[in-house]
């Protein structure tokens, strides 16, 4: 019976610390096929790296707004939104192998520079819980 308990104490204490993001995706075009893929990041990886996501949602390209919900229990995060046109998990290069030919997005509304992404700490969130963020995609 201790055991049970301890085990039911131990599972509360996990979630109560569990968060709920929703994430907006605003400015879709939804002309182009594909996939509209969020990525939850922590400093570790971000935003190129989508091995290292602490979590991800994957949506068929629908709407010109779609919604997706990822639960986490990290104190600070970044978001990275693709749309991912051939379906390859990939941000695929215009001719020039350099530049995106995929549609992106970054909470905080950061955007690609000419030196390339935005940082972590220009993206970085802090968590509340049942937090809402709006991103918009932008395209080359």
């Amino acid at each position: 019976m201790k055991l049970l308990l301890l085990i039911g104490v131990i599972f509360m204490s996990q979630n109560s610390t569990a968060q709920i993001l929703t994430i907006t995706v605003n400015d879709i075009e939804v002309n182009k096929a594909g996939n509209i893929v969020v990525f939850l990041f922590t400093e570790h990886g971000f935003p190129k790296q989508h091995q290292y996501a602490v979590a991800s949602e994957t949506q068929k390209t629908e709407n010109h707004q779609q919604q997706f919900t990822l639960t986490h229990q990290l104190e600070h995060f970044a978001v990275k939104v693709l749309h991912d046109e051939n379906g390859d998990g990939k941000v695929t290069k215009n001719w020039t192998g350099i530049y995106p030919h995929d549609g992106l997005a970054f909470s905080n509304q950061q955007t690609l520079g000419l030196l390339g992404p935005p940082t972590y700490q220009q993206c970085q969130l802090k968590s509340k819980n049942k937090q809402t963020i709006h991103v918009s995609i932008k395209y080359p």
